[in-house]
């Protein structure tokens, strides 16, 4: 997941610190960790974007250096 807002971003300011927090998907509430996913999951997540909003002036803005710095590896916990 990127934070649109960089690092800046006070969601991700939150979730880097905290290391932990909550997710709600499809209804359901997870219990998650939280930390900084760096360089190399950056070529699947930029395909991802992609994929799933084709054509949307977003995409770039969310494969640019302020989101892709603000980029989380959310697991279970």
């Amino acid at each position: 997941m990127r934070a649109a807002n960089g690092p800046q971003s006070r969601w991700y300011q939150a979730a880097i610190h905290q290391k932990a927090g909550r997710v709600r998907v499809a209804g359901t509430n997870y219990e998650v960790t939280f930390e900084p996913a760096g360089d190399v999951v950056s070529d699947a997540i930029d395909a991802g974007y992609e994929a799933k909003y084709p054509g949307s002036t977003a995409v770039p803005i969310m494969q640019g250096a302020g989101p892709k710095s603000a980029t989380v590896r959310i697991a279970p916990r």
